[in-house]
């Protein structure tokens, strides 16, 4: 279960100054509905994402490549939290390179010494330490991990969106998350399609979703990310409550108390570990 919780816990998180100078500058366009030609339905999903780029960050956002977010996370089963949650620190180096670092209560996990828990991933790699010692993640743990990260928001904003490949379309406002939001569809130009909330007033990312087929039982999956409580940090408007859903189920949720930018990169922290996992190894 405790190897379950920390995989939920993978992904990555939008990023961005609050007051910097914007990605391009654009004429107020008409968003009250979508329109039915493509080109202005294009231009009107165009826009959004550039007021989005704008309020994250602009150029700023675009520019960032190293981050600590510092929180504690629970893993959810049934849409009831599962224990006391875990104290974490995530280590990013973009575009990927990603470093989990748990914590753990003592007087809560007897089994397992503290400091002793990381989870590393070098692009589509990773690995795992613990007291048992180092080991290569399996297949479907590798599996499900690189399928969330080719849709993380980053990603999306800063790698999608910029791309005259990406196509984009514009769905008009609807609500979500008790949140008057406008909603763009975007298609990758490796035909990964996903869908983007953003507030109206903000235009901050409130929700993403995604689907994929189950690679065994062949039904539709979707998932999403729920992005709230934004505040400054650094300058930098941040969210401090992630939550992750599958079906519209609740599996995990992120309480962020602190993200640190600009942290110099250190290499040591993303060197794979020599594998020596001993599974018979007793706490």
């Amino acid at each position: 279960m405790i190897r379950y919780f920390a995989i939920l816990l993978l992904l990555s998180m939008p990023l961005g100054p609050a007051h910097s100078a914007p990605v391009q500058q654009q004429a107020k366009i008409d968003l009250s509905h979508p329109a039915t030609d493509t080109e202005t339905n294009t231009k009107q999903a165009r826009y959004v994402m550039e007021r989005t780029l704008d309020a994250l960050g602009g150029n700023r956002y675009l520019s960032i490549t190293d981050y600590k977010q510092i929180g504690r996370g629970y893993g959810f089963y049934h849409n009831e939290s599962q224990g006391v949650g875990l104290n974490y620190w995530r280590t990013f180096h973009w575009p990927d390179r990603e470093r989990y670092d748990y914590f753990f209560q003592r007087d809560t996990y007897q089994f397992i010494k503290s400091k002793e828990w990381a989870i590393i991933h070098i692009g589509d790699r990773g690995w795992e330490s613990t007291f048992r010692g180092a080991r290569e993640e399996t297949a479907k743990e590798l599996e499900d991990y690189n399928r969330r990260r080719q849709y993380e928001l980053d990603t999306v904003l800063r790698s999608w969106v910029p791309d005259p490949k990406t196509t984009l379309f514009y769905e008009g406002e609807t609500i979500e998350a008790t949140k008057e939001v406008y909603k763009v569809n975007l298609l990758s130009p490796k035909n990964l399609s996903l869908s983007l909330y953003v507030d109206r007033k903000t235009f901050l990312p409130i929700k993403k979703t995604f689907t994929y087929r189950d690679p065994v039982y062949k039904d539709i999956q979707e998932e999403a990310d729920l992005y709230d409580k934004y505040r400054d940090e650094q300058g930098f408007m941040t969210p401090h409550v992630i939550t992750r859903t599958k079906n519209d189920d609740i599996v995990s949720q992120r309480f962020i108390t602190k993200w640190e930018f600009d942290v110099a990169y250190d290499e040591n922290k993303f060197t794979p570990p020599a594998i020596n996992y001993d599974k018979m190894k007793k706490y």
